[in-house]
């Protein structure tokens, strides 16, 4: 009875998290592949679930900001303070680009080991 409760609330929180539209909303593992991603996220960036998970989230950034390492500190900043706030230009998957606000939060297991992080765009 509590599996088939869990795998209500499973679906729900899915079926949620799917209907956002205008928030790119997705979890990256503590190396910075997407692990998850919602129909926001593909409608933002052009990619779908299927092309993107599994792929290291510095494909969101302009290429200068890649040879900088500017993703990797994102992530460090974030896991140090446990959240951060940026504005600043992504790249979509056609190669155009766009302003964005993103807010990176650490998720942590119980024990407080890093888990990966939720990443919550807007435009």
């Amino acid at each position: 009875m509590a599996e088939e409760a869990l795998r209500i609330s499973e679906d729900q929180y899915r079926t949620l998290l799917n209907e956002v539209q205008d928030h790119g909303i997705f979890m990256l593992d503590p190396d910075g592949h997407v692990v998850t991603w919602n129909a926001g996220a593909e409608r933002i960036n052009g990619y779908s679930a299927t092309e993107i998970i599994g792929r290291n989230f510095s494909c969101f950034f302009p290429q200068a900001d890649i040879e900088s390492g500017r993703p990797a500190e994102m992530l460090k900043i974030a896991a140090a303070a446990g959240r951060h706030e940026e504005h600043g230009r992504r790249v979509r998957k056609n190669g155009s680009q766009y302003v964005s606000s993103t807010t990176y939060t650490a998720l942590r297991d119980r024990h407080g080991g890093l888990r990966g992080f939720s990443k919550i765009t807007a435009i």
